[in-house]
């Protein structure tokens, strides 16, 4: 009997330990702080960080440990639950004497005197729920986070449930791209096809054996914009099969691709004209021997340089040439004759009969071996016409396909990563954590958590990227002092967690009437990532934890101080945290893109800042933005 009361008890503590959960008793019949009034379990010593050997817990050492914020709240809950005779639960914060502060559950049940109505026994439970309460603070923020993405993204991100022919959800950029609202197509299961051009519909129904099978695909197609505006749309789609091979459910990304789509028919139309010019210029074809002497051409020759073939034949080719451009046509000349079958390309000035030059470009082909040339075969084409346009066309070219590159990759990028993993990871997530109470499980669903915050923060960086690389600076007269109200209140909102339990301070002075001439969203992007980071990496363990944002604007520009007296940056890291994915510690939380973004953003403002910071001595951010 022994025996197995021992192990009963060994099990009951270890499951205690497990759970984080401890237990209690206390005699309210005898007085406050009496010796034996409580009854305390093992696990419960453990969360208040009480040693058992050295003490007894009683009331005093118990709201000792109670946060000095939460001892008022906490005893006037216990008064009112004796009175009203209910249910005892609270949740509150301890401090453990190293100065750490967790987040305690506690539950309990009194039992009173018939007779008098008094209280005699208090019997409960004391749960650690620290990394739960800062896992639903991290979703609380996920979730601000990721709604406030959607809300600016271009891309129309959708789920269709096929088993019921209905949308899951659709992000608000549909009215953007298609002129319908979210819930129109809520609404209307049959919108987005209704909504196709007749004569591109086959392209959608093309695919549905694909996607029967499972297998993303992408497809562009034309609809008509609800203010009647025809636009091209490219839709990427991830089909989903159950365990029985059927198909159902559908995520997917459009995008709006009607300006790339005009930019590759301009370049069509372009392109059109120079095989158009091509076709109808005039080729020649000649051969030189090794000496250089012309020993064949084609009549178009004649017809293009003017000159005869009595001119022509037997004559040494180079006098044709600008004498500028002649010495590049000796070293060619040179090559090809040591590498026979070899062709070389050359552009230079041919002189005309008149007197005039013309823009030639030439193929050489060393051909002396072959006993039916016995020569070097030079194509000859006139390229003088589409010589003046080369260069306009091909910097066209360049500059086209680079932003489409640039453009593709985003998409890519967004579709690939973000399509639905994000939301369904925190969703199971959620689930998760509200189906167990196993402290090592809630661990390991944390940092779940953590990563997918962290791919959110990256994708929001990676889309503020794009953005400052894409577009060009707008400029407009900009209220500073406005602008940073609304900054800082937003800041407030999506950290209020952070800056409740650092009791960190932000306080913001704009001096100077004049308003600065610069672009508006990208010193939004600025103030809103250094004031963030500062929240961030705040130090709680200092006295007064705080952030000053003071600005002075002139007739010059706009100067800009961010301070903080958080965690600082370690002297040798302050070149090396503005490039691009730097991370200078292991505290680093961010995609290491934050800073490289500011640095940029205010390149294209044409301004400048400065880092000075130490370990452990807060960090200043000085900037100064020019009136533009």
């Amino acid at each position: 009997m022994t025996k197995n009361r021992q192990m009963w008890e060994q099990h009951l503590e270890a499951s205690q330990r497990i759970a984080r959960l401890g237990s209690w008793e206390i005699d309210l019949t005898l007085p406050d702080d009496t010796p034996g009034a409580w009854f305390t379990s093992d696990e419960t010593y453990r969360i208040l960080q009480v040693d058992k050997d050295e003490c007894e817990l009683n009331s005093t050492l118990f709201y000792a440990r109670v946060h000095p914020d939460d001892v008022g709240s906490l005893k006037e809950k216990l008064y009112s639950t004796l009175k009203e005779r209910s249910q005892f639960e609270a949740q509150h914060r301890i401090v453990w004497p190293d100065g750490t502060e967790r987040v305690v559950y506690e539950r309990a049940e009194i039992e009173y005197d018939e007779t008098s109505g008094r209280g005699i026994k208090m019997i409960g439970t004391l749960q650690d729920i620290t990394e739960r309460v800062m896992a639903e603070n991290r979703l609380k923020e996920a979730n601000k986070e990721l709604s406030m993405l959607f809300a600016n993204m271009q891309e129309v991100y959708y789920s269709v449930d096929l088993t019921k022919q209905r949308h899951i959800q659709v992000s608000d950029a549909c009215e953007k791209v298609y002129g319908y609202t979210a819930e129109d197509f809520l609404n209307n299961n049959n919108l987005w096809i209704d909504v196709v051009l007749p004569e591109d519909k086959h392209i959608l129904y093309d695919n549905f054996p694909a996607m029967a099978l499972g297998k993303p695909f992408s497809q562009a197609y034309r609809i008509r914009h609800k203010n009647g505006e025809i636009r091209w749309l490219e839709s990427r789609l991830s089909p989903t099969l159950n365990a029985d091979g059927l198909l159902v459910r559908l995520d997917g990304v459009t995008t709006d691709i009607t300006e790339s789509k005009n930019a590759e028919q301009v370049l069509m139309k372009s392109e059109s004209k120079f095989r158009s010019l091509i076709q109808n210029s005039s080729d020649a074809i000649t051969v030189i021997d090794a000496n250089e002497k012309m020993i064949f051409a084609s009549d178009s020759l004649y017809r293009i340089t003017g000159f005869t073939e009595e001119e022509t034949m037997g004559t040494d080719s180079i006098i044709f040439m600008h004498p500028d451009d002649r010495p590049g046509a000796v070293k060619i000349k040179e090559y090809i004759l040591t590498h026979p079958g070899v062709t070389r390309e050359y552009t230079y000035r041919r002189l005309k009969k008149d007197g005039t030059y013309l823009w030639a470009e030439i193929l050489i082909t060393n051909m002396i071996d072959d006993p039916a040339v016995a020569g070097i075969v030079i194509n000859f084409r006139d390229i003088t016409e589409w010589k003046n346009q080369q260069d306009e066309l091909r910097a066209l070219n360049i500059e086209l396909k680079k932003s489409n590159k640039q453009l593709d990759s985003f998409v890519y990028s967004i579709s690939h990563d973000l399509r639905s993993p994000i939301t369904s990871m925190l969703g199971i997530l959620n689930l998760a954590e509200m189906d167990t109470n196993d402290a090592e499980l809630l661990c390991k669903l944390s940092m779940l958590r953590d990563c997918n915050t962290r791919l959110d923060h990256f994708i929001q960086d990676i889309f503020t990227f794009f953005r400052n690389a894409r577009t060009e600076v707008t400029l407009e007269r900009v209220a500073l002092d406005e602008m940073l109200n609304e900054v800082v209140g937003d800041l407030r909102t999506v950290y209020a967690a952070d800056l409740e339990n650092k009791k960190l301070r932000i306080e913001t002075n704009v001096r100077g009437a004049d308003k600065l001439h610069s672009d508006k969203g990208r010193i939004r992007v600025v103030l809103n990532k250094l004031i963030a980071k500062a929240i961030r990496y705040a130090d709680h363990k200092k006295t007064d934890p705080c952030i000053e944002v003071t600005i002075s604007v002139n007739e010059k520009g706009a100067e800009i101080l961010i301070k903080d007296n958080g965690i600082g940056i370690a002297e040798e890291h302050h070149l090396k945290v503005f490039e691009m994915f730097s991370r200078v510690s292991k505290k680093s939380i961010g995609s290491g893109l934050g800073l490289y973004i500011v640095k940029e953003t205010i390149m294209k403002l044409k301004g400048s800042i400065e880092l000075r910071s130490g370990l452990g001595n807060g960090a200043e951010f000085h900037i100064f933005l020019p009136q533009m």
